[in-house]
């Protein structure tokens, strides 16, 4: 009997992180989406929608602007009951760097744990 809790147990747990492994996967595809919308649009249609850009910088004959997102939020893991209960903070980021060649958006790029739509 404990055994068969313990498996269906272990099998609940694998579905759910595959489950949320999955949705983490599908937002982030989306997100690329989003941001694939914007080849070959404007630099100006770009600033005018996502406002000024963390950073710019210029290199041959490319410039990259710069967005950057970030926050905190807290989490309760676990309990302690040995020792009470405990918040932990992740911290959560997005930077997308937009590639503008002649005034246009011609690629663009992410990195971070928090890059969705």
């Amino acid at each position: 009997m404990i055994k068969r809790f313990a498996k269906g147990r272990m099998r609940t747990l694998l579905l759910a992180a595959i489950c949320f492994g999955v949705t983490a996967c599908v937002t982030t595809h989306n997100y690329e989406e989003a941001l694939n919308v914007w080849k070959g649009s404007s630099e100006v249609s770009l600033i005018k929608s996502w406002g000024p850009p963390a950073d710019i910088f210029n290199s041959n004959g490319h410039k990259f602007l710069v967005y950057q997102n970030s926050q905190s939020t807290a989490f309760e893991p676990m309990k302690n009951y040995s020792s009470g209960s405990r918040d932990y903070l992740k911290a959560l980021s997005c930077t997308t760097v937009f590639d503008i060649v002649d005034g246009h958006v011609v690629e663009w790029a992410i990195k971070g744990n928090n890059c969705r739509q």
